[in-house]
């Protein structure tokens, strides 16, 4: 299977854990580069299995190994905690802009305060379960 973003992750690691199936999770790129090489273009379901299966049967195969349970967790907390800081960082520049707008009545700053001090707070738990796992 192609690897497409989160989408195929679960599949990938119920299949894995199956005895009797193997995996190979490819990355898009040599996909991409592969179907170009074959001078297909088009990105619908039919020619994109067409092109993975050529790929698999010209291509030296290699397994996908589920990553251990830890690290499963870690990426995950890690990629949330990214997504938390990119919401604090629009907050900020939210609140940034709304204190230089004299008519900014106070409980909308209030309200944009809060809600960095609750995404700081988000981010230090999952920091700490980061540092646990």
């Amino acid at each position: 299977m192609e690897a497409t973003g989160s989408y195929h992750f679960d599949l990938a690691v119920a299949l894995s854990k199956a005895s009797n199936i193997e995996v190979m999770v490819v990355n898009p790129k040599a996909s991409k580069s592969f179907a170009e090489a074959l001078m297909q273009r088009s990105k619908t379901d039919i020619p994109d299995a067409e092109v993975l299966a050529n790929y698999c049967q010209r291509m030296d195969f290699k397994v996908w190994q589920c990553p251990e349970p830890n690290k499963l967790a870690l990426r995950t907390c890690s990629r949330r905690l990214v997504e938390l800081k990119k919401q604090r960082a629009r907050a900020k520049n939210q609140l940034h802009a709304l204190e230089v707008i004299a008519e900014t009545p106070d409980y909308i700053l209030q309200d944009a305060r809060r809600a960095i001090k609750e995404l700081d707070a988000r981010i230090d738990t999952l920091h700490a379960h980061a540092l646990e796992i």
